[in-house]
């Protein structure tokens, strides 16, 4: 999401970084998912 960021404000087009901010956070919550069901289960 940082690397999107970056790509967003240093290039003349938002959209060159929009792309890796949607893919981290699609990531950041698939993980976040992950961690919680394993979360459940050690409870």
């Amino acid at each position: 999401m940082g690397w999107g960021m970056y790509e967003s404000l240093s290039q003349s087009s938002l959209m060159a970084g929009i792309w890796y901010l949607i893919a981290g956070a699609v990531i950041l919550l698939l993980f976040m998912i992950v961690i919680v069901k394993e979360y459940e289960v050690v409870k």
